[in-house]
């Protein structure tokens, strides 16, 4: 290159020579003289197809995706035609969004994989995983299970179709699905063999497969696993005591037979730091062991050893007692925020500015209850113009937007947290030092809320259901917001057994000691259970019951109901199917209860156990049973059933039940959490209350027996129930008294 140079043959003058050059030497494997080589020829203008595909693959093959995007597009566009160059484009665009990942979930731009996805050519496996992946992680999951199927039939056998088709199902809540094709690779493919048990694990622990679950970290256990699986498996685990003997062994350099290098020790620190152990964090880098760039600007950013009050551990113990969130409480002290006077903020005489957040529009009753929310107060004289709703998902092929049509219907603004653009993603450093230091999931929705409110500064954030509640929680003490309500619509996540939550208690009690944060539960139940965990005076969550829009609930609805030609009584399950439900209970007690009566079984709704149910309702022939996943109005929901059967095991106050009884339906429930609030407990429109765990055989017999004679009692008078008890007016004033600050104490 050099004599090139020096002999007058620029290459301007002589492309061919330098062109040779490069190829020789790219052939010789000296890549940094042909990267060079390029290099000339590009600054002097010589922007061939073929300079631009090795220096594309050079820049990719190297970690810089930028500059091969850049290079790809000065020659063939942003949508190329040439096949080559669409596949470097689209593995540029991977790789860009795997470095923009950082520690939060990887995640590709929608636009740009769909674009990418038009006219490319398969040709290696990698290509094809390289789409799949791009529609993957921006949920175009319909059209990456496609790719992925198309992939199989031409690669047949390769491993790498088989672990996405797996992932891809699981992203489509078809965890059973998965959980099938996860049980072979660990026996199949040698080298998938830990992950597929890991996933195993976290699959059937979703799903309530406790034994399951067991079964594969037992098989975990015996594997040869490095330090840093080793710490997944105690954390997903939940072993605190594995943990800390972990981050013990790390400090001395981890296994005989593995020294800890600095990548592993990078990936260790992090797992700890997602799972909110920073502690151990600062004491393992005072042992010298490596944290990843992130996770010591994490520690910095918390001030160890720079702020008095946070002085380093100077022993495990005292590191193993710093968790995240609770060693930044209370959060206004850790900011060092001056006190607000008391009574702040006071009260206001008119709803502005109001935000609600939740986790998803999809088909539950929270969610529904939600829009019903929303319905009330506008119908009370709340401007849609004052009203911004939040959600951290609305994907339409993860079924997250099944009551979009409806909430659009009321004229407010929607907004997808997961798929809006951010403008200005910088945070204030007192933002972001709690923030960061914050554990993975948590972290991940409270910096998603965070950029919106900093758009919108409302003077009240209402978060519904706990994971948006504890988001709103945090966001509005970083955002100083005027009020902040926090909605519980369920039992305690003590009661729940949610293991996640249950970590959260000293934050919950951080938010409700303070005037303008108010908690709520829709049943006299839950609140109790409620305070009784957090371990506050039982005023501190007030009752914020669930409505029903009578309008469009009511009897009419199932006035005219057409049956069966041979008048069987139509059964029906209105829930997700998730653990908590119980389905195959359902399931059981209604194959017994069809030797009692005439009926026909009707499910309706989806969840991660559908491939269960189906499973299950052919062992137990019921060759008459209607699943039904798309449904949503009430005329779809409720006009051809004659009774509602809910066997849930865990409940706030559920909207299934009031529904149905709004259209004069009987109804019949366990009795856990608020659901004897849900329903009469005596006269003509009593319904029926089994036991929180009843054995199928009773719970049957017990239908049989009280169902014929409830069928006989005019619906109006379970309708007038609701209407009592349940109104949207009620709920209107409730949730308004909140917003404004009325009665505050």
């Amino acid at each position: 290159m050099m004599y090139l140079s020096g002999s007058g043959c620029s290459p301007a003058t002589h492309p061919g020579l330098w062109e040779y050059l490069s190829r020789r030497a790219h052939v010789a494997k000296e890549h940094a003289i042909a990267h060079k080589v390029r290099q000339e020829m590009w600054d002097a203008g010589l922007r061939s197809q073929d300079l631009a595909f090795r220096e594309a693959g050079h820049f990719l093959d190297q970690g810089n995706p930028g500059s091969a995007q850049f290079v790809v597009e000065s020659v063939f566009g942003d949508d190329p035609n040439n096949a080559q160059a669409r596949h470097l484009l689209s593995r540029a665009h991977l790789g860009l969004a795997q470095e923009d990942t950082g520690r939060s979930r990887l995640r590709t731009q929608r636009d740009i994989a769909l674009k990418m996805n038009e006219g490319y050519e398969v040709q290696t496996p990698e290509d094809a995983a390289t789409i799949i992946d791009l529609l993957r992680f921006c949920q175009a999951l319909d059209l990456a299970s496609i790719r992925n199927a198309e992939a199989q039939a031409q690669f047949p056998g390769n491993p790498l179709f088989t672990l996405r088709e797996a992932r891809i199902l699981e992203q489509q809540r078809d965890p059973a699905g998965a959980i099938a094709i996860w049980e072979d690779v660990a026996e199949t493919v040698p080298g998938s063999r830990t992950e597929a048990l890991f996933k195993l694990h976290q699959l059937n622990t979703f799903l309530g497969n406790h034994d399951a679950a067991n079964a594969a970290a037992a098989q975990l256990a015996l594997q040869d696993l490095s330090l840093v699986d080793r710490l997944r498996l105690a954390i997903a685990t939940d072993q605190r005591g594995m943990i800390g003997a972990l981050a013990r062994l790390a400090a001395i350099g981890g296994l005989s037979s593995e020294a800890l290098g600095h990548a592993s020790g990078a990936a260790f620190t992090d797992l700890l730091l997602d799972n909110g152990d920073l502690g151990l964090v600062v004491w393992l880098r005072r042992k010298r062991v490596a944290l990843s760039d992130a996770s010591k600007a994490v520690v910095e950013g918390c001030g160890f050893g720079q702020v008095p009050t946070r002085t380093l551990p100077d022993t495990f113990s005292e590191a193993e007692r710093i968790r995240s969130p609770d060693f930044m409480l209370p959060l206004n002290e850790y900011m060092q925020k001056p006190r607000r006077p008391k009574g702040w903020p006071g009260t206001r005489h008119k709803v502005e500015r109001l935000l609600l957040a939740n986790g998803t529009l999809g088909g539950g009753g929270a969610e529904r209850q939600f829009v019903e929310l929303v319905r009330a107060l506008l119908a009370s004289g709340v401007s849609a113009d004052q009203v911004d709703c939040a959600f951290f998902s609305l994907e339409a092929e993860r079924q997250f937007d099944r009551f979009l049509p409806d909430l659009a219907a009321l004229g407010v603004r929607i907004h997808d947290l997961g798929a809006r653009e951010v403008v200005n993603r910088n945070l204030p450093s007192q933002v972001s030092s709690v923030i960061e230091a914050l554990p993975f999931e948590l972290r991940a929705d409270v910096l998603a809320l965070w950029y919106l409110v900093a758009e919108l500064r409302p003077l009240t954030i209402h978060g519904w259901q706990d994971r948006a509640g504890l988001a709103a929680g945090l966001v509005g003490e970083l955002a100083d917001t005027e009020r902040v309500v926090m909605s519980a619509r369920n039992m305690s996540p003590q009661v729940r057994a949610d293991k996640r939550l249950m970590g959260y208690r000293n934050l919950y009690r951080d938010f409700v000691a303070h005037e303008n944060y108010h908690m709520t539960a829709n049943a006299a139940l839950g609140a109790g259970d409620y305070s009784r965990w957090i371990g506050c005076a039982s005023d501190k969550i007030t009752l914020l019951q669930n409505t029903v829009d009578t309008s469009r609930f009511n009897p009419a609805l199932v006035a005219q109901k057409s049956k069966d030609s041979d008048e069987r009584l139509r059964i029906g399950g209105l829930f997700r199917l998730a653990a908590n439900k119980r389905p195959l209970l359902w399931l059981d007690t209604i194959a017994i209860l069809q030797e009692h009566l005439p009926i026909t079984p009707v499910l309706r709704g989806r969840g991660p156990m559908l491939r269960e149910v189906t499973e299950a309702a052919e062992r137990l022939g019921l060759t008459n049973l209607i699943i039904e996943t798309d449904l949503s109005t009430p005329e779809q929901l409720y006009s051809d059933l004659d009774a509602v059967l809910l066997m849930s095991q865990v409940e706030g106050v559920p909207n299934i039940l009031l529904e149905a009884q709004a259209c004069g339906l009987p109804v019949i429930a366990t009795d856990v959490g608020g659901v004897a609030e849900a329903m009469p407990q005596r006269g003509r429109a009593a319904g029926l209350l089994l036991p929180e765990t009843p054995k199928p055989e009773a719970a049957a017999r017990a239908i049989a027996e009280w169902l014929p004679g409830a069928l006989q009692q005019p619906g109006q008078v379970r309708a007038a129930f609701v209407e009592r008890k349940f109104g949207a007016k009620a709920l209107a004033r409730a949730a308004t008294d909140l917003y404004l600050g009325r009665g505050q104490s």
